[in-house]
Protein backbone atom coordinates (compact mmCIF):
# COMPACT_ATOMS: atom_id res chain seq x y z
CA UNK A 1 0.00 0.00 0.00
CA UNK A 2 1.50 3.02 -0.72
CA UNK A 3 0.97 6.21 1.93
CA UNK A 4 -2.31 7.73 -0.35
CA UNK A 5 -3.80 4.27 0.15
CA UNK A 6 -2.99 4.64 4.52
CA UNK A 7 -4.69 8.11 4.44
CA UNK A 8 -7.57 7.19 2.68
CA UNK A 9 -7.94 3.65 4.76
CA UNK A 10 -7.55 5.81 7.58
CA UNK A 11 -10.05 8.38 6.49
CA UNK A 12 -12.84 6.03 5.52
CA UNK A 13 -12.25 4.28 9.25
CA UNK A 14 -12.46 8.00 10.88
CA UNK A 15 -15.72 8.74 9.17
CA UNK A 16 -17.23 5.17 9.75
CA UNK A 17 -15.96 5.04 13.26
CA UNK A 18 -17.51 8.81 14.41
CA UNK A 19 -19.65 9.25 11.37
CA UNK A 20 -19.44 11.54 9.11
CA UNK A 21 -20.89 14.59 11.07
CA UNK A 22 -18.88 13.75 14.79
CA UNK A 23 -15.38 13.57 12.44
CA UNK A 24 -16.48 16.26 10.75
CA UNK A 25 -16.67 18.75 14.00
CA UNK A 26 -13.79 17.25 15.56
CA UNK A 27 -11.42 17.43 12.46
CA UNK A 28 -12.35 20.91 12.39
CA UNK A 29 -12.23 21.90 15.57
CA UNK A 30 -8.71 20.15 16.36
CA UNK A 31 -7.33 22.05 12.62
CA UNK A 32 -8.65 25.32 14.10
CA UNK A 33 -6.84 24.81 17.33
CA UNK A 34 -3.53 23.97 15.28
CA UNK A 35 -4.07 27.01 13.32
CA UNK A 36 -4.81 29.56 16.05
CA UNK A 37 -2.22 28.34 17.76
CA UNK A 38 0.24 29.02 14.95
CA UNK A 39 -1.27 32.22 13.96
CA UNK A 40 -1.22 33.29 17.82
CA UNK A 41 2.09 32.33 18.84
CA UNK A 42 3.75 34.91 18.34
CA UNK A 43 1.22 37.32 18.96
CA UNK A 44 0.62 35.53 22.68
CA UNK A 45 4.70 35.68 23.25
CA UNK A 46 4.89 39.40 22.71
CA UNK A 47 1.86 40.03 25.26
CA UNK A 48 3.06 37.38 28.26
CA UNK A 49 6.60 36.80 27.39
CA UNK A 50 8.26 34.09 26.62
CA UNK A 51 8.58 32.06 30.22
CA UNK A 52 4.96 33.06 31.23
CA UNK A 53 4.00 31.35 27.63
CA UNK A 54 5.43 28.34 28.25
CA UNK A 55 3.46 27.88 31.78
CA UNK A 56 0.26 29.36 30.50
CA UNK A 57 0.49 26.04 27.31
CA UNK A 58 1.68 23.96 29.27
CA UNK A 59 -1.61 24.47 31.64
CA UNK A 60 -3.54 24.74 28.59
CA UNK A 61 -1.90 21.55 26.90
CA UNK A 62 -2.97 20.03 30.70
CA UNK A 63 -6.36 21.32 30.82
CA UNK A 64 -6.86 19.26 26.95
CA UNK A 65 -6.50 16.07 28.10
CA UNK A 66 -8.82 16.74 31.62
CA UNK A 67 -11.60 17.82 29.94
CA UNK A 68 -11.55 14.24 28.12
CA UNK A 69 -13.55 12.72 30.81
CA UNK A 70 -16.04 15.08 30.87
CA UNK A 71 -17.83 13.17 27.77
CA UNK A 72 -19.07 10.97 30.31
CA UNK A 73 -21.47 13.41 31.02
CA UNK A 74 -22.76 13.98 27.72
CA UNK A 75 -22.03 15.68 24.16
CA UNK A 76 -18.78 13.05 24.06
CA UNK A 77 -18.11 14.83 20.60
CA UNK A 78 -17.89 18.37 21.88
CA UNK A 79 -15.11 17.59 24.60
CA UNK A 80 -13.04 15.59 22.11
CA UNK A 81 -13.31 18.65 19.52
CA UNK A 82 -12.46 20.83 23.20
CA UNK A 83 -9.59 18.39 23.81
CA UNK A 84 -8.53 18.72 19.87
CA UNK A 85 -9.01 22.44 20.29
CA UNK A 86 -6.88 23.32 23.37
CA UNK A 87 -4.11 20.48 22.29
CA UNK A 88 -3.73 22.50 18.62
CA UNK A 89 -3.47 26.05 20.73
CA UNK A 90 -1.30 23.82 23.06
CA UNK A 91 1.37 22.69 20.95
CA UNK A 92 2.58 25.22 18.22
CA UNK A 93 2.78 27.91 21.38
CA UNK A 94 5.11 25.21 23.59
CA UNK A 95 7.23 24.46 20.46
CA UNK A 96 8.12 27.94 19.22
CA UNK A 97 8.91 29.10 22.81
CA UNK A 98 11.25 25.37 24.01
CA UNK A 99 12.67 25.86 20.23
CA UNK A 100 13.59 30.11 20.83
CA UNK A 101 14.95 29.62 24.36
CA UNK A 102 17.02 27.15 23.15
CA UNK A 103 18.58 28.25 20.54
CA UNK A 104 19.59 31.43 23.36
CA UNK A 105 21.20 28.77 25.72
CA UNK A 106 22.43 26.37 23.75
CA UNK A 107 26.28 27.34 21.53
CA UNK A 108 25.95 27.37 17.64
CA UNK A 109 27.96 24.21 17.19
CA UNK A 110 26.16 21.98 19.73
CA UNK A 111 22.20 22.79 18.23
CA UNK A 112 22.22 20.29 15.75
CA UNK A 113 23.02 17.61 18.17
CA UNK A 114 20.98 19.07 20.70
CA UNK A 115 17.74 19.20 18.40
CA UNK A 116 18.28 16.11 17.56
CA UNK A 117 19.06 13.99 20.72
CA UNK A 118 15.75 15.84 22.17
CA UNK A 119 13.43 14.88 19.22
CA UNK A 120 14.65 11.07 19.65
CA UNK A 121 13.72 11.43 23.37
CA UNK A 122 10.37 12.85 22.61
CA UNK A 123 9.66 10.38 20.06
CA UNK A 124 11.19 7.61 21.21
CA UNK A 125 9.38 8.26 24.47
CA UNK A 126 5.82 7.94 22.44
CA UNK A 127 5.96 4.00 22.19
CA UNK A 128 6.37 3.43 26.05
CA UNK A 129 3.88 6.23 26.61
CA UNK A 130 1.37 3.94 24.41
CA UNK A 131 2.60 0.91 25.64
CA UNK A 132 1.56 2.22 29.28
CA UNK A 133 -1.13 3.62 28.84
CA UNK A 134 -2.54 0.93 27.15
CA UNK A 135 -1.55 -1.47 30.09
CA UNK A 136 -2.93 0.73 32.28
CA UNK A 137 -6.40 1.64 30.58
CA UNK A 138 -7.04 -2.18 30.50
CA UNK A 139 -6.50 -2.46 34.68
CA UNK A 140 -7.47 0.60 35.66
CA UNK A 141 -9.91 2.02 32.96
CA UNK A 142 -10.06 4.42 30.34
CA UNK A 143 -11.05 7.60 32.09
CA UNK A 144 -8.72 7.12 35.47
CA UNK A 145 -5.44 6.79 32.60
CA UNK A 146 -6.45 9.85 30.83
CA UNK A 147 -6.95 11.80 34.21
CA UNK A 148 -3.43 10.30 35.35
CA UNK A 149 -2.19 11.17 32.37
CA UNK A 150 -3.02 14.42 32.75
CA UNK A 151 -2.24 14.85 35.69
CA UNK A 152 1.49 13.56 34.87
CA UNK A 153 1.51 16.20 32.45
CA UNK A 154 0.71 18.92 34.91
CA UNK A 155 3.80 17.32 37.09
CA UNK A 156 5.67 17.26 34.04
CA UNK A 157 4.91 21.12 33.77
CA UNK A 158 5.92 21.48 37.19
CA UNK A 159 9.65 22.45 36.58
CA UNK A 160 8.40 25.53 33.91
CA UNK A 161 7.45 27.40 37.21
CA UNK A 162 11.07 28.13 38.37
CA UNK A 163 11.78 31.57 38.90
CA UNK A 164 14.44 31.55 35.79
CA UNK A 165 12.07 30.40 33.06
CA UNK A 166 9.14 32.61 34.70
CA UNK A 167 11.26 35.79 34.02
CA UNK A 168 12.48 34.76 30.81
CA UNK A 169 10.29 37.30 28.48
CA UNK A 170 11.63 37.66 25.36
CA UNK A 171 14.65 35.61 23.40
CA UNK A 172 17.31 38.42 23.71
CA UNK A 173 16.65 38.17 27.37
CA UNK A 174 20.17 37.94 29.13
CA UNK A 175 18.18 36.50 32.55
CA UNK A 176 18.15 32.93 31.16
CA UNK A 177 21.43 32.65 30.19
CA UNK A 178 22.76 34.57 33.60
CA UNK A 179 21.08 31.92 35.57
CA UNK A 180 22.45 28.91 33.32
Amino acid sequence: MTGLDWIIVGLALLLSFYGFGRGFIVGVLSLAGFVLGAATASAITRKLGSGPTLVFSSLLGTLSYLVIPLGLLGAPVLWIGLFRLFLGLHIPTYNVNTLSLRQMVIPAKLQGRVAATALTLAFGSLSLGFLLGGLLASSWGLVATIICGGIVFLIGSLPLLSRVIVSYKNPSSAVVSAHL
